[in-house]
């Protein structure tokens, strides 16, 4: 959930491979500080943060996402 004062949504996290939850909270943290330094609404970086979070509980211990594969998620996460 992203709420903000003008608006709220619901970010339903995609469906993947589960490998190891190791890490996917820091990587959605990070995902989401990195967009919002980039200049993103706070919608779109909830969005990249989960797409991150999801793209790292695909790697096993604490292997970070691959940019890829996060742009995959997010390009499904689109739809």
């Amino acid at each position: 959930m992203c709420v903000t004062r003008e608006s709220s949504d619901y970010i339903k996290a995609p469906q993947v491979q589960v490998v190891d939850t190791t890490g996917a909270g820091d990587s959605m943290l990070g995902a989401f500080a990195l967009a919002i330094a980039n200049g993103q609404p706070p919608i779109s970086a909830a969005r990249y943060a989960v797409a991150a979070g999801a793209a790292t509980v695909e790697q096993f211990g604490s292997t970070l996402c691959h940019s890829d594969r996060l742009a995959e998620i997010l390009e499904k996460m689109r739809r």
